[in-house]
């Protein structure tokens, strides 16, 4: 799904508040904190989530120690 098909916040919710309109199961208010993952969290996922994924987790974290080795190397 790209951005332009998304609906802000404001036009997912009725007027009491509740929301309307749930797209693929998906969290419309927190995205993944992984470098070039753009997408939402699932609900399915914990509420304090930050990485849509294991995978997506794994990923940053292999990243970080890569960093982290190259580091105390040089």
């Amino acid at each position: 799904m790209r951005r332009s098909d998304m609906l802000s916040p404001l036009e997912g919710l009725d007027k009491g508040g509740r929301a309307v309109i749930i797209v693929d199961g998906m969290s419309s208010h927190k995205r993944c904190a992984a470098e070039g993952c753009d997408r939402f969290i699932p609900d399915s996922r914990r509420f304090d989530a930050i990485y849509c994924s294991d995978r997506c987790q794994w990923r940053t974290q292999a990243r970080r120690n890569r960093a982290r080795k190259q580091e105390a190397k040089g």
